[in-house]
């Protein structure tokens, strides 16, 4: 017999909604989180910005989270601000945002750019040695084979030539 995707998730799902209400019962008034409004009137909890603006707003992934301005957006911020100073960390905070809308809410990458930048920025400045170094080689082996240097025009000709033209327009 096949199980379906809810009968699965069935007893997981009734254990948290049990926990949930009964979580403020055994913990205490104490233990009530703060309203949007206490919230808001807070300051920036630590490491709060800077969560802020490596995750999206995932009502359209299209800005992150300390610039953008819709609601989900606001409800988010609100939610991590909570977090924060109800004790969590902010990779944790972070962490969990990411495993609850995924991969997608990432504002940049996990992966840091920055040594394959220098990498390449190294296998490029090498190259150009080495075509230093040959350029610098084909010259030194034509300077000892006695192969003279290209000759030059003569530039007093031209010189000559365009201080003439030049004085006619005057």
């Amino acid at each position: 017999m096949k199980r379906g995707r809810w009968s699965r998730r069935l007893p997981g799902l009734l254990v948290a909604v049990s926990l949930a209400l009964a979580a403020p019962a055994i913990a205490g008034p104490a233990a009530q989180s703060p309203s949007r409004e206490e919230l808001s009137a807070l300051p920036p909890a630590p490491g709060e910005r800077s969560i802020e603006g490596r995750l999206l707003a995932p009502c359209c992934y299209q800005g992150t989270l300390d610039a953008h301005e819709s609601e989900p957006a606001q409800a988010l911020r609100m939610q991590i601000r909570g977090r924060l100073y109800a004790g969590e960390t902010v990779e944790a905070v972070e962490a969990s945002l990411i495993q609850q809308y995924g991969e997608r809410i990432r504002a940049t990458s996990p992966r840091d750019p920055l040594p394959f930048v220098a990498a390449g920025l190294l296998a490029v400045a090498a190259l150009a040695g080495l075509g230093v170094l040959r350029v610098l080689r084909r010259w030194r082996r034509a300077a000892s084979a006695g192969i003279p240097a290209p000759a030059l025009a003569p530039a007093d000709a031209y010189d000559a030539r365009l201080d003439a033209e030049l004085t006619e327009m005057d």
